[in-house]
């Protein structure tokens, strides 16, 4: 079974592109597979929850997962931890907030966030690296630290010639294009992937191998504005059109590519499957404000060092300006949650702190642009609040929507069924795991509960199988 996980793509965009003609791995994919609707009704609506959903096959209610680098807390086993009881062997490939696996017939390279899921040793010089990127993207000058080894890395692990040619032919383009390409990046980067992925499956010939790519879900935060300028009121300006309209468009064609390979690497006993967890909508949530913008730290180290928080402390970045701060115990955690709370700005602080345990998950708090001549109040005096922290690109143009794609093609399966309604998207978990095993993915239909029936007729989620929005918490519609 090979199973793509590409975040957030929209089931609407993809029928576009399809009709247009620009999806044509999708297009066959889609046309010789199950294909559902997925759905979700956590509490929180982000990636690193629904993830977690489909990898375990229960909700946000019972796995208790809110947050990115926490996935390792979650106490049922996933459904490669499964297969593996059962004799079979795993490649999982960057899939998001994962907990360690429980046999050694699975291989795991865990995402570019974690920090609780051990790197096997001879995939660190690639882990480390990729992760250095990742989390330094906002950063003109990500760190170079550890290239020799991930080149030696990729020579001896699927390093493809036409990896090598778009990689330099994006550099080209980055040096002398008249727009910004270096948004290509995040796209360029699952050519790399991809090669170490192939190059896995078919030297190794896992039973269950997962493929995970955050690149799309990226360029649509960034650029669902400039794909769909109209459904906002704050448009932007002719030339960013020109650089940017075609990023979205330009990421499905890209994943379009790897539908491709997989499809080629599949033979007759292979099971091909398609998810997303979620997807994405135009974020007209701050257009009052001009739309969102968020803050990171320039420097990690100098912010904890103004606030005054021990050197021993470690930070931990996660996604865009958000960060774990790791302390020795809970209260220490609770003194550095404080001191972060004390950095104020006429008044008001601008950092948001929440502890848990030893650890302190912050950002800034800022969504508006911040006046370059703004200062940070500390120590009875005060610094300029641009030292510390940049905007991270463009604004927050896409939000996260609840419903997701999840399409099946079994082996040897040459007609397509449309499942009508919107299946939770923990119940994909099993039906994962009954193809795997053997089973018919269709058989899945007659052996739903008669709540799950119920569900699906009304093309809700089950509240039995999906928790109510708790008070305050993100809704589907509230979601960003």
């Amino acid at each position: 079974m090979l199973i793509l996980e590409f975040n957030e793509l929209c089931p609407r965009l993809l029928a576009r592109f399809m009709d247009e003609g620009r999806l044509p791995n999708f297009g066959r994919l889609h046309a010789s597979s199950d294909v559902y609707t997925t759905t979700t009704n956590d509490a929180h609506l982000e990636p690193w929850v629904q993830w977690v959903d489909f990898h375990h096959g229960i909700p946000e209610a019972r796995h208790g997962v809110a947050d990115l680098d926490a996935g390792h807390a979650v106490a049922e086993p996933a459904f490669w931890d499964v297969l593996a009881a059962q004799g079979r062997s795993a490649l999982v490939f960057g899939a998001m907030n994962i907990a360690p696996a429980r046999s050694p017939l699975v291989t795991q390279i865990p995402d570019a966030w974690t920090t609780h899921v051990p790197v096997p040793a001879q995939f660190r010089p690639y882990h480390d690296f990729v992760r250095a990127q990742i989390l330094g993207h906002t950063d003109e000058a990500a760190p170079k630290a550890g290239l020799g080894a991930f080149l030696r890395f990729m020579a001896a692990h699927g390093l493809s010639f036409a990896t090598v040619l778009h990689l330099a032919r994006q550099l080209l383009d980055e040096r002398f294009a008249r727009r910004d390409v270096r948004w290509r990046r995040a796209s360029a980067l699952d050519y790399l992937q991809w090669d170490v992925f192939e190059h896995l499956w078919r030297s190794r010939r896992p039973d269950v191998a997962v493929f995970f790519s955050n690149s799309t879900a990226f360029l649509q935060h960034r650029y669902w504005r400039h794909m769909e300028p109209d459904a906002y009121r704050v448009r932007p300006d002719a030339e960013a059109l020109r650089t940017y309209g075609g990023a979205i468009r330009y990421g499905y064609e890209q994943m379009d590519r790897m539908v491709g390979k997989a499809l080629a690497m599949a033979d007759e006993r292979t099971a091909v499957v398609f998810v997303t967890a979620i997807s994405q909508q135009p974020n007209l949530r701050y257009e009052d404000i001009g739309g969102k913008f968020v803050y990171r730290p320039r420097d990690f180290r100098a912010l904890l060092d103004l606030a005054g928080i021990p050197q021993h402390a470690t930070v931990e970045p996660v996604m865009t300006h958000q960060a774990w701060l790791t302390c020795r115990d809970e209260t220490e955690a609770a003194h550095a949650a404080a001191a972060l709370l004390r950095l104020r700005m006429d008044g008001e602080p601008i950092m948001s702190a929440r502890q848990a345990g030893n650890r302190v998950f912050f950002d800034c708090k800022f969504i508006s642009p911040v006046p370059d001549e703004s200062v940070i109040e500390v120590h009875g005096g005060g610094v300029p609040f641009a030292r510390y922290f940049g905007a991270v690109g463009e604004i927050v143009n896409g939000r996260h929507h609840p419903d997701g794609a999840f399409w099946l093609h079994a082996p040897m399966q040459a007609e397509q069924r449309v499942h009508p309604g919107k299946l939770p998207l923990e119940e994909a978990f099993q039906i994962v795991l009954r193809t795997a095993q053997g089973s018919p993915a269709y058989s899945w239909k007659n052996s739903r509960s008669a709540v799950f029936e119920a569900a699906a007729r009304s093309s809700l989620p089950s509240e039995s199988k999906s928790p109510k929005a708790m008070p305050g918490a993100p809704t589907a519609d509230s979601a960003g």
